[in-house]
């Protein structure tokens, strides 16, 4: 059943194939439908998404992982643009926004990175005592940042219709 509005927050980033996705969410909407969506994009969580993968393609786990890509896709917006205007969307429009996040401290920093930004990265490290020197690598490495315990979102918005007469 087709709908009028495609609305989402933090979810696309999730998907890695994105062509694929906005060609789904075009034959969702009816005929002048719109779509209103945000997710991470760009450099989104660039330094802690680095220093995770680089600590899994240590030789300490690598071979639990293997050559995993991570769990996100960060598109910038020029490529979203592009993308949304193949699924035959029209209207677009896309940008980042800078959206940075400071946790107080080390253990709230530990906890977000363990349940919200990095439980992907975790499910694929079967062993809880190498789970925790992971967690616990980065934990350290935020409290050397400057600022301390910052999560560098970015925030990709985009927009666009479907056309009324498709």
């Amino acid at each position: 059943r087709a709908v009028d509005v495609v609305f989402s927050t933090a979810t696309f980033h999730w998907v890695r194939d994105h062509p694929a996705l906005f060609r789904a969410l075009f034959q969702t909407l009816k005929p002048g439908g719109r779509l209103i969506a945000q997710c991470g994009g760009g450099s989104n969580l660039a330094t802690i998404a680095a220093r995770a993968m680089a600590i899994l393609r240590s030789d300490r786990y690598a071979p639990l992982v293997g050559d995993w890509p991570g769990p996100w896709e960060f598109a910038d917006p020029v490529t979203t643009a592009d993308r949304l205007g193949a699924a035959e969307f029209v209207d677009v429009e896309t940008g980042l926004v800078h959206a940075p996040v400071t946790m107080p401290d080390a253990e709230a920093y530990r906890e977000f990175l363990t349940t919200v930004v990095l439980g992907t990265h975790l499910e694929r490290i079967p062993d809880e005592t190498l789970r925790r020197e992971f967690i616990a690598s980065l934990v350290d490495a935020g409290a050397a940042d400057t600022p301390l315990f910052v999560l560098d979102y970015w925030r990709l918005n985009l927009r666009a219709r479907r056309p009324a007469d498709q």
